[in-house]
């Protein structure tokens, strides 16, 4: 499917009369199939517009919904009705309905569905997100009332294009925040696990009205009631309290049964009368069971497929085309946002939801807001990245936009905020806690008392814990620093098309050349190098040394770079194409000397080398004879 990156506005016009959302969504808690009318595309959309107008949001969103309850009474009921179809005591194979062997055969997915599902929502998971108020759906999320109408007018058979339709006919009339964009998937796989456990409670119910059919068929068999063809004049369909709801599964199997034995035709036309007082006949209810079963069979198989699609679709990027915060931040005027790779983006579009929460501002606002920014520095001509859109997300300018919305941070938040502008301090000030902690609790656990005693045992002991009582401190603190400070992933560039012409990439590996076979296994890794990174704009480069030594050159470094040099051409001559290229080796040979550069290509082609430690450069030409002075002591020590 192309992708589209459309930005879409709220529109309150509506072409199709209000409609209250009793009318529009089923019960989330029901017992009957989630099926309904099948809609058109025209009809579908104008579906998706009516119910976007009539779902009314509550306040105070941070509150859990019933999902998690229903989902455990689901995960057990589904469960349990396994259990059953493969127990002994159930129909043979050869007699089970069709959704039954459905839901046998293809329970590894349902299974793998409900361990995904108990992955993606945690405790307090929908708390964010906002909650329908009033309706069938009261106290549920607005995304889970989305994906069940897409559920009921699909008959539970989804697909990229369908649900793609619906969510933008939706948003048309009332975006969906990141939050509940990111949800659907898991919201789509809750409705139809809603959907099997009663589609299988449907099932085992068909299952049980005819064992009961078979029992009072058997009861009657044997006490003779049947044996005179029911000419007893008694209605036998009234001596049992079992048997006061004749249901269709019951009367279809009891029709079966009674067909069978030939004396029971004045009981056969007594089941007709009972029929007829309710308004039906034998042949409207069979007519009526056999549709039953196969629309259930056809809603299981839906489901099953459609949580296997489900699991396959690539909702990275479903996302980014349904998502309106994308389409605007597209809008870059550095045009960079949609050249980086989905991370970056992702974290561009975290910041606005963070923005947004925290002010109680719209998202949308929010992102209109930075690209704002963004095309006011353009117009003014700063610098330093202010033309971006990440850099007033995610650098230095989120600040301003923060409080353009009276962004109010949480406790939480603060003191990471406050820690990662005084690391020196929070770092050793933690440490220092720690390990005075440690102490305090060894001289409670039994060492008080002696010091007490004798104050000379206070310095020896202090002497003896120091070092295992400070590495364990550092070792705590190291830990939950992990913990409270993830890494942050660096923006960065993806270049799908390959890297472009204009930002041409060295490779270079460090080593040194210190044996006789040094040049060879270097260059070894460097042709694997090359292998799995075949792209033309990727040049790969030994940046390598000698051993230290007292003097400047030893007799034998002349053997080990002619053999390095003579490696390289080799390179060049089995991977270059047209004259271009591809190995290069450059040697530190003293300090304050040049470094030479080694390459066999055409004269006029350059490329930057910015050293290790930023306090020279230069630029390089390919050419044997090239020489660039990067002095040896702008590299690191030890390098």
């Amino acid at each position: 499917m192309s992708l589209t990156f459309v930005e879409q506005v709220p529109s309150t016009s509506a072409t199709h009369p209000p409609v209250s959302l009793a009318e529009l969504l089923v019960e989330p808690q029901g017992q009957e199939p989630i099926r309904g009318e099948i809609f058109g595309q025209e009809r579908f959309e104008a579906h998706a517009h009516q119910l976007a107008s009539a779902c009314v949001i509550q306040s105070h969103r941070r509150q859990n919904s019933p999902l998690l309850r229903r989902f455990a009474e689901n995960a057990r009921a589904l469960i349990e009705a396994h259990a059953r179809i493969i127990s002994t005591d159930t129909p043979r194979r050869s007699d089970r309905d069709l959704d039954a062997e459905w839901l046998a055969d293809n329970y590894h997915i349902v299974e793998d569905v409900l361990r995904e599902i108990r992955q993606d929502l945690p405790q307090g998971y929908d708390q964010e997100l906002p909650k329908l108020s009033g309706g069938p759906g009261h106290g549920y999320p607005r995304v889970y009332a989305l994906a069940l109408a897409l559920v009921v007018h699909t008959d539970s058979e989804l697909d990229e294009a369908r649900i793609t339709r619906y969510v933008q006919a939706f948003q048309a009339v009332v975006p969906l925040t990141t939050g509940e964009l990111w949800a659907l998937p898991t919201m789509l796989r809750l409705v139809l696990i809603e959907n099997l456990r009663r589609l299988a409670a449907k099932m085992l119910w068909g299952w049980d009205e005819r064992t009961r059919a078979e029992e009072w068929t058997a009861r009657s068999l044997a006490d003779g009631r049947l044996a005179h063809g029911g000419n007893d004049g008694e209605d036998h369909f009234d001596d049992e309290a079992a048997l006061e709801q004749l249901t269709d599964p019951f009367v279809v199997r009891l029709l079966q049964l009674l067909r069978d034995h030939g004396p029971a035709i004045r009981t056969l036309e007594r089941l007709e009368e009972r029929l007829e007082k309710r308004g039906s006949d034998a042949n409207e209810v069979l007519r009526r069971e056999h549709r039953r079963q196969a629309a259930n069979q056809v809603s299981v198989g839906n489901c099953v497929i459609s949580l296997r699609l489900l699991s396959a679709l690539d909702w990275n990027t479903f996302f980014e085309q349904i998502s309106p915060v994308e389409a605007i931040l597209r809008t870059d005027p550095a045009g960079m946002h949609s050249l980086q790779d989905f991370n970056t983006r992702d974290r561009y579009r975290r910041t606005v939801e963070k923005i947004a929460r925290g002010s109680e501002s719209d998202e949308l606002d929010v992102a209109r807001r930075a690209v704002a920014l963004a095309q006011e520095s353009v117009e003014a001509g700063e610098s330093g990245g202010r033309g971006h859109v990440g850099y007033y997300l995610i650098d230095r300018g989120q600040e301003v936009l923060k409080r353009e919305f009276g962004y109010r941070p949480r406790w939480r938040e603060k003191l990471l905020g406050w820690s990662l502008a005084h690391p020196r301090a929070t770092y050793f000030g933690a440490i220092a806690v720690v390990f005075t902690a440690l102490i305090g609790i060894l001289v409670g656990l039994g060492g008080g008392a002696l010091i007490a005693a004798q104050p000379w045992w206070a310095g020896l002991l202090g002497l003896v814990l120091l070092l295992p009582v400070s590495e364990l401190a550092v070792g705590l603190v190291n830990h939950f620093v992990t913990l409270l400070f993830p890494p942050r992933v660096l923006p960065k560039l993806e270049f799908k098309e390959g890297i472009p012409e204009d930002c041409e990439t060295f490779i270079a590996m460090p080593s040194m050349l210190v044996r006789p076979g040094s040049a060879e296994a270097l260059l070894e890794r460097l042709e694997i190098h090359h292998l799995a990174n075949p792209d033309p704009r990727l040049r790969f480069a030994l940046l390598t040394d000698f051993a230290d030594a007292h003097e400047e050159q030893r007799p034998e470094d002349e053997g080990y770079l002619h053999d390095a040099l003579e490696r390289i051409k080799a390179l060049n001559e089995r991977y270059g194409k047209d004259g271009e290229d591809k190995f290069f080796l450059f040697i530190a040979v003293g300090s304050g000397t040049p470094v030479r550069i080694a390459g066999w290509a055409g004269s006029g082609s350059e490329a930057n080398f910015p050293s290790s430690t930023g306090c020279c450069s230069a630029t390089a030409t390919r050419a044997m004879s090239s020489r660039v002075a990067i002095p040896r002591h702008c590299r690191r020590s030890g390098s």
